[in-house]
C-alpha cells in the first residue's frame, strides 16, 4: 500500500478515536452531572471540549453561569457559550443571546442578542424563535415588525411553546401583524390554556363569555376563569375573580356547579391523577 495512503488512514483512525473519546467523556460528564458530582462532571466536560465538542463547551458555560462545581463567573460562561456558538450549537447561540439581552457577563446589546437568537431560531430552537419574536414585537435590537414577530411566534407555537401560542393568539385577536381572526385566536389560546398557561386560560374565558371566535358558553367561561386562578399573577387573579362574579349573576346554580366540576376534571387530568 502506498505510504501516502497509510498516512491518510492513520490520520482518519486518530480522528475517529478522538471523536469517540470526546463523546465518551461527554457521556461520563453528563452521568456525573446528573449524579450531582459537578466537580467530576466539569473534569470530563473539559476533556471533551478539548476535542472540540460543542455540547461539552456549552455544558461548561452552563456550569459557570449557575456556579455548579465552580465559582459563578458569568464572563467565563459567556466565553464558553461563544466557543460553542461558533460551532453553531443551538443552545449555546440561544444562551449567548440571553446574556446579551440581559447584560450578564457581556455588555447589554439587543442587536447582538437578536443576531444570536436568529441563528438558533433558524436551526429550529423554539426558545430562540420565541425570544426573537419578542424582540421584533417590541422593537428591541431590530426594527419593530409585527408580521415578522407573528411569523416567529408561529414557528415556536407549532413546537408547543405556550408563550408563543398565547402571543400569537393575542395577535390574531387584535389583528396586529396578522389578519384579525377571533376563531384562530381562540385556537391558539386553547393550546396554551391546555398547557396550564394562566393568561391564555383567562383570555379564552373572555372569548367564551362574549361569544367571540367561539359559541358563547358561560359554563366554559367560568371554568377557564376558575382555572386561571390556580397559577395566575395577582393582577390576573383580580380580573378573573371580577369576571367570575359577573358570570355568577347570570348563571344558574346548576351551571356554576357544572363549571366547578369541569375545572376539577381538567386539573386532575392536567396533574396526571
Amino acid at each position: 500500500m502506498p505510504r501516502i495512503m497509510l498516512l491518510l488512514l492513520l490520520c482518519l483512525a486518530l480522528e475517529c478515536r478522538a471523536d469517540t473519546s470526546a463523546e465518551v467523556w461527554l457521556k461520563q460528564g453528563l452521568d456525573a452531572f446528573h449524579a450531582g458530582n459537578h466537580t467530576q462532571a466539569l473534569k470530563f466536560y473539559l476533556l471533551s471540549a478539548d476535542q472540540g465538542l460543542p455540547e461539552a463547551m456549552f455544558s461548561i458555560g452552563y456550569m459557570y453561569l449557575q456556579g455548579l462545581g465552580v465559582t459563578r463567573e458569568c464572563e467565563t460562561a459567556a466565553l464558553w457559550f461563544r466557543l460553542a456558538a461558533e460551532k453553531k450549537f443551538p443552545d449555546a447561540l440561544y444562551s449567548l443571546g440571553c446574556l446579551y439581552q440581559e447584560g450578564t457577563g457581556v455588555p447589554q446589546n439587543y442587536a447582538e442578542a437578536a443576531k444570536q437568537y436568529q441563528q438558533a431560531a433558524e436551526l429550529g430552537l423554539s426558545d430562540a424563535q420565541y425570544s426573537l419574536a419578542l424582540l421584533y414585537d417590541n422593537g428591541l435590537g431590530v426594527k419593530q415588525d409585527f408580521a415578522t414577530a407573528a411569523a416567529w411566534y408561529r414557528k415556536a407555537a407549532l413546537q408547543g411553546d405556550p408563550g408563543a401560542q398565547l402571543n400569537l393568539g393575542l395577535m390574531y385577536e387584535t389583528g396586529q401583524g396578522v389578519k384579525q381572526d377571533l376563531f384562530e385566536a381562540s385556537g391558539w389560546y386553547r393550546k396554551a390554556a391546555d398547557l396550564g398557561y394562566s393568561k391564555a386560560q383567562f383570555n379564552l374565558g373572555c372569548l367564551y363569555q362574549n361569544g367571540q371566535g367561539v359559541q358563547k358558553d358561560l359554563v366554559q367561561a367560568y371554568m377557564w376563569f376558575e382555572l386561571s386562578l390556580v397559577a395566575g399573577s395577582d393582577d390576573l387573579k383580580k380580573s378573573a375573580i371580577a369576571n367570575r362574579e359577573v358570570l355568577t349573576s347570570l348563571m344558574k346554580r346548576e351551571q356554576i356547579s357544572e363549571a366547578h366540576k369541569l375545572a376539577g376534571e381538567w386539573l386532575r387530568k392536567f396533574n396526571g391523577k
